[in-house]
């Protein structure tokens, strides 16, 4: 295992993006996904190689003025390594692992004249990467009595939803008495057993717009984290796992971003939709869109998005973390595996590469028949995703997709939109003193929206 001194965080790699990324603190990543196998130079050298045991890659470092960017730490697939390659070779004084492509010892920051970061360019390159903490990087060793305990521990988290509803275990007391616990009356929600999730700690307009929508077209909806300080978009992947855990594992949940998404359809329609496009118990679907962010402006980024990824027959290729929805369990053993990458590293950056290191955990909605992308619509040409007939059309998909996401440079579609939702809406008021399932509670519309009577008058019942 690699470990960085300062920080405290362990190495680990994603098969599909080559690069090496920092991540958190043992216990949120099974131990085989932070695992490295030594394998001598020879009798006599001091020199080493390491392989990464999940991915069965190998650990190359690229020196200062390498076309794709110096000082980058890389696994490459086997191969892809030359024998005897300087790049590929390390050893380790005193625990602390130095790169004979670099000539220094391997570090989060610039440290004496040495520089080597877990990615983007050196202080030279085009555009330099802001710095993580500093700190060598250390080898530390577990034993296979260890992982084989750390496996059946993360076996048991990764399956908790499951194992909590079972006839066997025990439900949790409840606060009045009632022996009922998180799972009693509330098991199921609504819209037989759909639960529709979105994450914000404070309010914008665009969140309330999202919110009234919701509302008046009878969303199950609960809003996670209000209230909370924010400290990275990380939060909503811990905010979702940790309510996803209360839920029975065959409950259905929908997972959206709660500052630029808006919803056209009631609870019943959403889940109609989707069992319609037969999705895997095991999967969890993604929303698809047409542009490939972050990686698409870092190093080796492009590379990952034309060749890594499949390809479609629709302009939407790329996966987007802003909108999901599959059964609990599965989502749950999927947010355990995402968020262990957090802090650090962007939700959708760490999304991106575990759609191709782990495709088997994922579908992704190529066609907009139920979340719309619209990232990079009518950028150049005539607006694709139109509102026609009472309901938004995909020209290019021929779809009628009901979550639409007003991700990247979409933003001002989003008014547009929310007026014909709207007029469309089922219910055209709402009471004075609606409120808004959080997860601690109901909680006042005009509480998270102060003004929100006021300011839409009309939509106020009498």
């Amino acid at each position: 295992m690699l470990r960085a001194e300062a920080t405290g965080r362990y190495l680990t790699t994603f098969l599909g993006g080559g690069e090496v990324f920092a991540i958190g603190t043992l216990g949120r990543m099974p131990l085989h996904r932070l695992a490295f196998r030594v394998v001598p130079g020879g009798a006599d050298s001091p020199w080493m190689a390491l392989h990464h045991v999940a991915s069965g890659t190998q650990l190359v470092m690229l020196p200062k003025g390498a076309p794709q960017g110096g000082f980058m730490l890389l696994s490459k697939k086997p191969g892809e390594v030359a024998e005897g390659d300087a790049t590929a070779r390390f050893c380790a004084e005193k625990e602390h692992v130095f790169a004979a492509g670099v000539g220094g010892f391997l570090n989060l920051r610039k440290q004496g004249k040495h520089l080597v970061l877990l990615r983007g360019h050196g202080d030279d390159g085009p555009r330099p990467a802001g710095r993580l903490a500093g700190g060598r990087i250390t080898l530390l060793t577990v034993t296979q009595e260890e992982l084989d305990a750390d496996e059946a521990r993360w076996r048991c988290e990764v399956q908790l939803p499951r194992l909590r509803s079972s006839p066997e275990a025990p439900r949790p007391p409840s606060a009045d008495g009632s022996g009922l616990g998180v799972e009693g009356p509330r098991a199921e929600g609504g819209e037989g057993g759909l639960r529709v999730l979105t994450y914000a700690t404070k309010s914008t307009p665009m969140l309330c717009d999202s919110l009234r929508v919701a509302l008046l077209w009878s969303m199950p909806l609960t809003l996670l984290g209000f209230g909370e300080e924010y400290r990275g978009n990380y939060q909503k992947l811990r905010g979702a796992r940790a309510h996803v855990a209360s839920l029975p594992p065959r409950t259905l949940v929908l997972f959206a971003d709660a500052y630029d998404v808006l919803y056209g359809a009631s609870g019943a329609a959403l889940r109609r939709r989707f069992d319609e496009l037969r999705v895997p118990a095991e999967r969890v679907l993604f929303m698809a869109e047409k542009g490939c962010w972050p990686d698409w402006d870092m190093a080796f980024g492009r590379d990952f998005c034309l060749h890594r990824y499949p390809r479609s027959r629709t302009p939407y290729r790329f996966v987007n973390s802003g909108v999901w929805m599959g059964r609990a369990e599965a989502a749950y053993a999927l947010l355990t595996e995402l968020q262990a990458f957090t802090p650090g590293l962007d939700d959708q950056h760490v999304t991106g590469h575990m759609f191709i290191d782990r495709p088997e955990a994922f579908a992704l909605d190529y066609n907009s028949t139920l979340f719309q992308s619209l990232q990079g619509d009518g950028v150049g040409s005539p607006a694709v995703v139109q509102w026609k007939r009472g309901a938004v059309r995909n020209q290019a998909t021929g779809s009628s997709p009901l979550v639409m996401h007003f991700n990247g440079g979409s933003k001002p579609k989003f008014n547009s939109f929310r007026d014909h939702l709207l007029r469309a809406a089922p219910r055209k008021c709402l009471p004075r003193d609606a409120t808004v399932e959080t997860d601690k509670g109901p909680l006042p519309l005009e509480r998270i929206c102060p003004g929100w009577r006021a300011s839409a008058p009309r939509m106020v019942c009498s």
